[in-house]
C-alpha cells in the first residue's frame, strides 16, 4: 500500500474527516475489487468453489501489481496456474481432452476457464508467460475462423446479445490473435504427426486380427478412441490395443514438451517452471 501516490503539502485543506484525500487513477470497479479483496476476508481466497469472474481477477492482479500487494498478485497467479497448467499430467486431471475432441472450443472455453484472448493478454501484463502454452493451445483449438471472429473465444468487442458475428475482413487482428494465427500451422502439424501412429501398420507382429484393427481404426472416431481405448476393446486384440496405449502416451509427451515452442512462448517448460517458482518465491 505504500505504492500509492502520497498527498502533497499543498493539498493540506483536501481532506475527508482529518485524513488526506488521495486521487488513484484506476477506475472504480477495479479499486472496489482490489479492496474488497484486501479488507473482505471472504472474497477472494483460492481455491474457489466458482471462479472469480474475469473483470474481478483482472482488476485484483493488475491492481496488486500497480501497487505491490504481492499476496494478492500470487493468489491470483496461482489460480490462473491451476486452469492453465505446465504438466501433462495436470492438464489431464482437468479433462479438456473431451472439451476438445467434442470440437467444443469452437463454441467457448472449457467450462471453468475464461476467454481466451482477455486472459492471454493478462497473462502478458501480469509477465506470466508459463500459463501461456495452455491458454494458446485452447484458443488454437477455435480453428482459424474463431481466431479471427473471435466469437469462440467469446470476446469480441464488437459483438453483443443477438448481433452476428463482424466478418474476418472487417477485423483488426489483435496482438493475441496474430500469436494463435502464426502458431496455427505448426500446431495442425504437431497434432498430426503425434496421431500418425494410427495409421501405421498394426503394431505388432503378435497382432492376430490385423484387417479388423485396420478396419477399426478406419470406421472408429479419432476423438472415441484417443479418449477410451477400452471402447475398442470388443474389435481389435489387447495386443494392439496395449500398443496403441503406448504409442498415444508417448506421441502426447512428445507433443506436449514441444508445446511452448510450438506456439512461440520462447521458454522450455523447465525454464518456464523456473519462472513460476520464482513468482511465488
Amino acid at each position: 500500500m505504500l505504492s500509492f501516490p502520497q498527498p502533497t503539502d499543498t493539498m493540506e485543506d483536501d481532506r475527508v474527516d482529518g485524513c488526506p484525500r488521495i486521487i488513484l487513477q484506476d477506475s472504480a470497479h477495479d479499486v472496489t475489487c482490489f479492496f474488497r479483496a484486501i479488507f473482505d476476508s471472504s472474497f477472494f481466497v483460492p481455491s474457489f468453489s466458482s471462479p472469480p469472474p474475469l473483470a474481478t481477477l483482472a482488476a485484483i492482479l493488475r491492481l496488486s501489481q500497480k501497487y505491490d500487494v504481492e499476496y494478492l498478485r500470487q493468489r491470483c497467479l496461482a489460480h490462473l496456474s491451476s486452469l492453465y497448467p505446465t504438466s501433462l499430467d495436470a492438464w489431464d486431471s482437468l479433462n479438456y481432452a473431451k472439451h476438445i475432441l467434442g470440437l467444443h472450443c469452437r463454441q467457448s472455453p472449457p467450462t471453468g476457464t475464461y476467454p481466451i484472448l482477455p486472459v492471454l493478454e493478462l497473462a502478458k501484463e501480469a509477465m506470466a508467460p508459463w500459463i501461456a502454452p495452455a491458454i494458446m493451445y485452447l484458443g488454437l483449438c477455435a480453428g482459424v475462423e474463431g481466431i479471427l471472429d473471435g466469437t469462440a473465444l467469446n470476446c469480441h468487442p464488437g459483438l453483443q446479445s443477438g448481433m452476428s458475428p463482424v466478418p474476418a475482413s472487417a477485423i483488426t487482428l489483435t496482438t493475441e490473435q496474430r500469436m494463435l494465427i502464426v502458431a496455427y500451422p505448426a500446431l495442425l502439424s504437431a497434432t498430426a504427426e503425434s496421431v500418425s501412429f494410427l495409421l501405421s501398420p498394426p503394431p505388432s507382429h503378435m497382432c492376430f486380427a490385423d484387417k479388423v484393427y485396420q478396419r477399426v481404426l478406419v470406421t472408429e472416431t479419432l476423438g472415441r478412441l484417443l479418449l477410451d481405448w477400452d471402447a475398442v476393446r470388443e474389435d481389435v486384440c489387447d495386443v494392439c490395443v496395449k500398443q496403441a496405449r503406448r504409442l498415444h502416451a508417448e506421441s502426447r509427451e512428445k507433443f506436449w514438451d514441444a508445446l511452448p515452442k510450438l506456439v512461440g512462448v520462447g521458454h522450455s517448460w523447465s525454464e518456464l517452471e523456473k519462472l513460476k517458482e520464482t513468482a511465488f518465491s
